[in-house]
């Protein structure tokens, strides 16, 4: 991985190596497509050979941190937000999309992503405040709620059906 102290390649770990670094920066900085165009046709001539295995490589292990990854590819045009895990999205699409220039008649070798989980339920009062729900579930409310469904509830449930 690169540090984010300015992303010198020889600061890569054994996660990703320097080679690997220097030709995503040559081609891919900041992805345009006529740099992806030439990576592609350097690899479809042989040049780089090493390449689409460590660039695999280094996909599934998750090699590249946020900072890394902007290091060598450069910062997104629309990165106007601080939060990691949209970055962290915005990585893997990157990576996806260098991947699909470069290989297209090859499956994107990422790993499956974890859904972010929906935040909580939040149970209101009538008055629209949150309730505070104490460890065993007190149905004190429940009740009270019945009582006042109750008249409606047997009006509509009563009526004979045809």
């Amino acid at each position: 991985m690169i540090t984010s102290n300015g992303g010198h390649p020889s600061e890569a770990s054994a996660g990703v190596s320097i080679r690997l670094v220097q030709i995503l920066r040559t081609y891919c900085y900041n992805l345009g497509p006529a740099s992806l165009a030439d990576l592609r046709a350097s690899l479809v001539n042989g040049r780089h050979p090493w390449f689409q295995d460590e660039f695999e490589a280094a996909i599934r292990a998750a090699a590249f941190t946020v900072a890394a990854w902007q290091a060598a590819v450069g910062a997104p045009r629309t990165a106007t937000t601080v939060d990691l895990a949209d970055l962290a999205d915005l990585m893997h699409d990157q990576q996806r999309q260098i991947w699909r220039a470069l290989f297209p008649q090859r499956r994107f070798p990422g790993r499956a992503r974890v859904p972010r989980r929906a935040p909580a339920r939040q149970y209101r009062t009538e008055s629209g405040q949150p309730r505070k729900r104490a460890k065993g579930h007190d149905d004190r409310q429940r009740p009270q709620r019945q009582e006042r469904l109750g008249a409606a509830h047997l009006d509509e449930t009563s009526r004979p059906t045809r």
